[in-house]
């Protein structure tokens, strides 16, 4: 028998989105469109980020001196969700969809709830950062609002930028999903947010067409991409994210090659 063989466990029309939900041995899927998957949940580790993009949006959490307030704008089936409340049970997590049904899909289908740490809210992520419920700034913000079509119109634009750079702490980092199929659109999303924020670098996904752009307010701190073999193998293992590669591929595509040289002979 074919563990992976996918399973159809729910088929609904959204408007004019066709939403499908899959099931195989290990995972639940999320599909927009016929074809766009958009989360992917393992049955025995709902905590596990599966899908590589957003194991390169949380990899910035190497950056971050706290974790004690994120916001997350587009939920899909809820893994970002999972993964945070897992491994940092005490931060407070605010998360955003503009659709109501997408909510309950998630609650009912990939075991997404609210919790005392854990508010969903139902609105525009541009209107819910313009009046956000506490003035505290956020120390991550991850961004990833998505249709079959691509990124989610108003989103995706200067003005909404200017929002998380304000709503973002000096130390934090806000996490930019990216993806169109025309090239012109994702440079103009990346030169959008650079004049947004002073500091950034770009995470290509492998064999992918998504670019994971991460934002910050201060100088990056290269050094902490790349930890020691040991402490890396032990993030690794407790998170199950590759941050060695990541942090290698951060610094080979950001860094010229003379500054890569100094850097590597200075920190390795």
């Amino acid at each position: 028998m074919d563990l992976n063989i996918k399973h159809k466990i729910h088929r609904e029309l959204l408007g004019p989105r066709l939403v499908e939900i899959f099931d195989t041995r290990e995972s639940r899927f999320l599909y927009f469109g016929g074809k766009y998957l958009q989360s992917q949940m393992l049955h025995n580790e709902p905590e596990r980020l599966a899908l590589v993009y957003t194991r390169y949006m949380v990899s910035a959490l190497l950056l971050l001196p706290e974790l004690r307030r994120v916001l997350i704008i587009g939920l899909g089936a809820g893994s970002l969700i999972h993964f945070l409340r897992h491994h940092f049970p005490d931060c407070h997590i605010d998360c955003v969809d503009h659709s109501k049904r997408i909510i309950e899909i998630a609650e009912d289908f990939f075991e997404v709830k609210e919790c005392d740490r854990v508010a969903i809210h139902c609105c525009d992520g541009r209107e819910f950062l313009a009046s956000p419920p506490s003035p505290l700034p956020y120390d991550l913000i991850l961004i990833d609002a998505f249709d079959e079509e691509g990124m989610a119109t108003g989103i995706y634009e200067a003005s909404f930028f200017t929002l998380c750079s304000d709503r973002l702490h000096p130390d934090g980092v806000a996490s930019f999903n990216i993806w169109h199929n025309k090239k012109t659109v994702i440079s103009n999303v990346i030169r959008g947010l650079q004049s947004s924020f002073p500091h950034n670098y770009l995470l290509p996904i492998p064999y992918r067409g998504n670019v994971i752009a991460n934002m910050l307010h201060k100088p990056i701190a290269w050094h902490r991409l790349l930890p020691g073999k040991a402490q890396s193998r032990n993030l690794q293992e407790k998170y199950q994210i590759e941050f060695n590669t990541i942090g290698k591929l951060a610094i080979r595509k950001n860094m010229k090659l003379p500054a890569r040289l100094r850097w590597f002979l200075r920190y390795l």
